[in-house]
């Protein structure tokens, strides 16, 4: 598992939300894929054409057994829905759900009378705006989001219809509108409905405010602002608060709907990029509406493909130098522990020779035993610090074993000491062990092929030492370094405002649950509570 709090998480490359595009709208034929609904208590619609059946709803438990079923199919409540529901929010829930397996193979099936076959691979070019370069699979990760967005948003081109298709090729709407223009007298109230409402609301991201496993989800839709209650069962055994789905929420009076999920739950260190496109969506506005997201829906879908690709391309940490991080120790055999430190002891730059020997152990004779002290460099990005610790010496008898957290800072330091020490050592091995493993303890082993010398060993004091002083060396450069996911921003410099405030909390709520995610290492906890305290984050 990465350390995300020694990660920088940047903005997505192929967003350009000052640079707006439109690509032509193409078709593609689908597997059809039915998603899990959840059910929402939260009230609200106040469309008439909703009225009717949410009273009906409403007085399910007065419905006699032999009296026709609410739902409106025309069968006794008996034989309907009496079986299937103990309660009006589980009828209707039911009732949604199997009118929307019924609709979508309806809509798959009339999709196929209407597009030629020259359409699925355009459809998908259009769908993912050009950044993959794969088209369409049946098994594609992306299947139950792109199928949605196929019946409910996509407005083909007339070149893709059939010769004898019957839609106007001058007035061509999204295939739902389509499918509920011709067939309107055919389908029930709450058929049409629930087209309309698919059909008005786009996808946005929703962040999981309070999570109940087992139970339900409270969501808020970070674009609209807008917090919806969804009880889904098995869905919420999987999540937790502060995680980010990515879909499309409707709302019918009693129930919520979470239709055409994104493939990956997008943890909160990606909230600031949402922020972001928020801001933008916002200039001008007093609020962003649905219809925004209509008109945003691009924008929307390449942030989300951008993220997708980052959570599939882990960042890589990176010490004070840029280097990728990873634990290295050099051994050397050495002729004379006192001869190696006189040599040595330029590497901690001015510290005197007395304060380097205050620990120092000693032999009858008086000469050097052991003796252990800093790599420095000059500079630090604390004005307050005068040096940057490069890694640690440690002089053991006859044995010197150097410790450094990157691949460069190893073969610099070997180079410099066979240079100082000359004949006085003989190289022997390098021992690696990733930040990762290291983190956890992992028993996990990694091959190298470049040199069968190289072999793995357990965290030691020294390596602990110095990745715990990494930590909070990393931590207090995070408060004050201008980070890409706060815009070049400092987090003390992004708190002083609504949106940067929010962007910081997610990065923090991020951080913080990857260390609990880690059973065993080095906890960050107290790195992440003194960040709060500092930046008044509750």
């Amino acid at each position: 598992m990465l350390v995300p709090v020694l990660s920088k998480i940047h903005p997505v490359k192929c967003c350009n939300f000052a640079k707006r595009r439109r690509f032509p709208v193409r078709f593609l034929r689908l597997t059809v894929i039915f998603p899990d609904f959840q059910r929402n208590n939260t009230q609200g619609g106040n469309d008439p054409k909703l009225r009717s059946l949410n009273e009906k709803v409403k007085d399910m438990g007065k419905v006699g057994r032999n009296t026709p079923c609410p739902c409106g199919s025309g069968k006794k409540y008996k034989k309907c829905c009496q079986k299937s529901s103990s309660e009006p929010i589980d009828y209707l829930w039911r009732k949604l759900s199997a009118i929307d397996r019924n609709l979508s193979n309806k809509l798959a099936r009339y999709s196929r009378k209407i597009y030629n076959e020259e359409a699925p691979r355009a459809a998908w070019d259009d769908f993912v705006n050009y950044q993959d370069d794969k088209s369409f699979d049946l098994d594609s990760i992306h299947d139950q989001f792109f199928f949605y967005w196929y019946l409910y948003n996509w407005r083909p081109e007339p070149e893709y219809l059939e010769e004898d298709s019957e839609v106007d090729p001058d007035h061509l709407p999204v295939i739902a509108e389509s499918y509920l223009a011709k067939h309107k007298r055919n389908l029930s109230e709450l058929e049409c409905t629930y087209i309309q409402l698919i059909c008005d609301q786009n996808y946005s991201f929703h962040e999981v405010i309070e999570c109940k496993q087992g139970e339900g989800f409270t969501l808020r839709d970070i674009l609209l602002e807008k917090e919806t209650y969804v009880m889904e069962r098995s869905g919420s055994e999987n999540t937790q608060k502060s995680d980010i789905l990515f879909g499309r929420v409707i709302q019918y009076e009693h129930v919520g709907l979470l239709i055409g999920c994104g493939a990956v739950m997008i943890p909160p260190s990606y909230k600031p990029l949402i922020i972001d496109l928020r801001i933008a969506m916002r200039v001008g506005k007093r609020r962003i509406t649905a219809e925004n997201l209509h008109d945003w829906n691009v924008e929307i879908r390449e942030l989300y493909f951008g993220i997708f690709e980052q959570l599939h391309t882990p960042p890589k940490l990176c010490n004070s130098d840029g280097d990728p991080l990873c634990m290295y120790e050099l051994f050397f055999d050495i002729t004379s522990p006192q001869i190696a430190f006189e040599r040595l002891q330029t590497l901690a730059l001015d510290i005197s020779k007395e304060e380097l020997l205050e620990e120092a152990e000693f032999d009858v004779e008086g000469q050097i035993k052991r003796v252990a002290f800093r790599w420095l460099k000059k500079g630090h990005h604390l004005k307050s610090v005068g040096y940057t610790s490069l890694g640690d010496i440690i002089i053991d008898e006859r044995q010197l074993r150097v410790s450094v957290n990157s691949k460069n800072r190893a073969e610099k330091i070997h180079k410099e000491i066979e240079k100082l020490l000359g004949e006085q050592t003989t190289y022997r091995v390098t021992k690696i062990q990733s930040i990762d493993s290291l983190l956890a303890e992992s028993d996990s082993k990694s091959e190298s092929a470049e040199d069968p010398l190289i072999s793995h060993h357990e965290i030691g004091p020294e390596a602990q030492e110095l990745l715990e002083q990494t930590l909070d060396d990393h931590w207090h450069q995070w408060i004050n370094s201008k980070l890409p996911a706060l815009g070049e921003k400092s987090p003390y410099e992004a708190v002083k405002n609504k949106d940067g405030r929010e962007k910081v909390a997610a990065l923090l709520d991020h951080f913080e649950r990857y260390d609990r995610l880690r059973k065993s290492g080095i906890g960050q906890q107290k790195y992440i509570d003194r960040a709060r305290q500092q930046l008044g984050i509750s």
